[in-house]
């Protein structure tokens, strides 16, 4: 998946671990942060039928479930 025109959109601090989230035009993607950039663990797809936060949730919710 191409990064290069990703947004960061921020951080999510688990017991895990603090992942960074970014999002293109399809995808919310999330990862660990390094200086060389991010090292992906997962993505989902956006459904434009719901709102950025509602994706977002959605996106929450499948880290907490994988954790």
């Amino acid at each position: 998946m191409n990064l290069d025109n990703a947004e960061y959109v921020g951080e999510l601090e688990t017991e895990d671990g603090i992942y960074s989230i970014l999002k293109t035009d399809t995808h919310l993607i999330y990862g660990t942060s390094w200086n060389t950039g991010l090292c992906p663990l997962g993505s989902m797809e956006i459904d434009n039928y719901f709102s950025i936060d509602e994706n977002l949730q959605s996106l929450i919710e499948q880290i907490e479930d994988t954790e």
